[in-house]
């Protein structure tokens, strides 16, 4: 997914933050392993929880200059969801072609 030209500047297409998100979340789902059938959730809320529900997707963050996924359950899902700012274009780290660079597992 092309974020920036090549001398930096974001895409004019992508200035749109909603049409944006929806377009990372196709790139994201495209590279993004499913979660595996014995895939336990992985949010804060069920670490500590002896059993942890199943994951059935993922939620993603951009940080420390990546785009970070992680599995979540419905319910994690939801909750985090609420809380969720759609990332601007310019946030999301790209590789020196100006292509994003690939999500990477982070627990």
């Amino acid at each position: 997914m092309q974020i920036r030209n090549s001398a930096g500047a974001v895409l004019p297409e992508l200035e749109d933050v909603f049409e944006f998100d929806s377009d990372l979340w196709d790139y994201l789902q495209a590279r993004v392993p499913q979660p595996g059938p014995e895939q336990k959730c992985e949010a804060e809320e069920h670490k500590e929880f002896a059993d942890p529900a199943f994951a059935t997707t993922f939620f993603y963050v951009l940080e420390e200059g990546h785009i970070c996924y992680t599995y979540v359950c419905d319910e994690c899902m939801d909750s985090m969801v609420e809380d969720y700012d759609s990332p601007n274009a310019e946030d999301v780290p790209t590789d020196g072609w100006g292509y994003a660079t690939d999500p990477v597992h982070c627990v």
